[in-house]
């Protein structure tokens, strides 16, 4: 399986060790709330979240997650 995210070494392993669930948030600012939500929950924690950090790249890279998803669902 390739894309963006498991093609990332620090991804990999938690792709493959069960559930991957993605979110979309659209309007303004949502990439930096998005962020700054993320930081505040997984304070403490081990947790890999991935949050765009470009508003440039994000569409591309919820094309390549949707991708990646149905990809890992037909198998």
């Amino acid at each position: 399986m390739h894309s963006e995210y498991s093609a990332t070494e620090s991804y990999t392993l938690p792709v493959q060790q069960g559930p991957v669930i993605g979110l979309e948030f659209n309007g303004p600012d949502s990439i930096a709330k998005c962020q700054e939500v993320v930081v505040n929950l997984t304070k403490g924690t081990t947790g890999m979240v991935f949050v765009s950090q470009l508003k440039s790249s994000a569409s591309k890279q919820l094309e390549s997650f949707y991708n990646f998803t149905d990809m890992a669902m037909s198998m």
